[in-house]
């Protein structure tokens, strides 16, 4: 546990708006829909709502916000060290994120790259702001996830073999595009 805090607080220090000198707060929603953009995609709302109940629950057991408990779990989504940094800077306000992508580079069956024109934000505007509108409803509570009992983790194609190997129990939360999971150790009464 005091790793996951250490992680929490050094995630929190790092992030873009304090080390950009411009100190915000940011909701709890938008660092929700910014881990499931990023986790899911635009329109995987049952993804979202499972993603939720997982950084809902894991704060909870940790006594942290969901904002630094997210920061712990996908802190490098939230710092932008992946593939796709912009996706740090999607804004509540739905202006096109700092970074977003100009060019796109496909590679072909040769091992080539070819170059071409990224769609524009505007194209995907619309969507964030939906997912982020969902990300919204959860944290109300307006909405809830289809899970039929409380996930603990998710993954995606490639983390089967791993889950399956520490022995994670799969979770039904509707049509989704990552597998959601219980810990053995977190689950109670497992009839």
């Amino acid at each position: 546990m005091r790793h996951l805090i250490l992680a929490a607080t050094t995630a929190l220090l790092l992030s873009p708006s304090l080390v950009s000198g411009q100190p915000r707060r940011e909701s709890d929603a938008l660092v929700l829909a910014r881990v499931c953009a990023h986790e899911a995609g635009w329109d995987a709302l049952d993804d979202c709502s499972a993603i939720y109940d997982v950084l809902r629950g894991g704060a909870e057991r940790h006594g942290m916000t969901l904002r630094a408990f997210a920061h712990a779990y996908s802190g490098r989504a939230l710092r932008g060290q992946t593939s796709r940094p912009w996706m740090a800077a999607l804004r509540e306000d739905g202006a096109e994120p700092a970074g977003w992508p100009r060019v796109r580079y496909v590679t072909q069956r040769d091992g080539s790259a070819r170059a071409s024109a990224h769609p524009p934000w505007s194209g995907y505007r619309g969507q964030w702001l939906a997912l982020l509108n969902h990300a919204r409803a959860l944290i109300s509570g307006r909405v809830h996830s289809a899970c039929e009992e409380p996930p603990h983790d998710w993954g995606g194609d490639m983390d089967h073999a791993r889950a399956e190997r520490i022995g994670l129990i799969p979770v039904a939360c509707g049509s989704t595009r990552n597998t959601f999971y219980q810990r053995p150790s977190l689950v109670a009464d497992r009839d």
